[in-house]
């Protein structure tokens, strides 16, 4: 792991969502920047951390952590949250898998997590997007990604004024 490219990507990834001390947050993607996303939100003083994942030992490191691991094999990940926060989500997410991300039954849809996190975050708040999101993708399984484009749910995402930030 590089100290000058996984840690700070996790880090500008909850700085991208807006986050403020005190807030929760939810991480899609418990691979090496969605731990450091999670660090670094832990470090910043997160109230509490959710970490999505379909991997065991991801979300094993996600718990030994202090997060609140999410296997998205056990249904919508977006409602575990949902339900675990009693209903009203969380205030800012990041999205740590990008356009290769699978759905929770290992199928590819480059528009899953970005639709799981406008379901999952409180309105008004804030996504921060640092998994890598490509102009084509000429072998994915749909027309849409392959032009690098993706069914996202702007309606819920207006309706209820999040924000979002990307980039590397």
């Amino acid at each position: 792991m590089s100290l000058s490219d996984i840690f700070p990507t996790g880090w500008h990834g909850v700085e991208l969502s807006g986050f403020q001390p005190g807030e929760s947050i939810a991480i899609y993607g418990a691979g090496p920047v969605g731990l450091m996303a999670a660090h670094s939100a832990e470090i910043r003083g997160a109230s509490q951390i959710f970490v999505v994942d379909s991997h065991d030992d991801r979300l094993k490191l996600a718990e030994a952590m202090g997060a609140i691991p999410i296997d998205m094999r056990k249904g919508d990940p977006a409602q575990q949250i949902l339900d675990a926060t009693g209903g009203l989500g969380t205030d800012r997410g990041v999205e740590a898998v990008g356009y290769q991300c699978c759905d929770r039954h290992g199928k590819e849809r480059s528009n899953y997590t970005m639709n799981c996190l406008v379901k999952s975050t409180k309105a008004t708040g804030g996504i921060g997007v640092v998994g890598v999101f490509i102009p084509e993708d000429p072998n994915a399984p749909d027309d849409l990604q392959k032009e690098g484009k993706m069914a996202f749910d702007f309606g819920n995402f207006w309706f209820k004024g999040q924000k979002i930030g990307t980039g590397q």
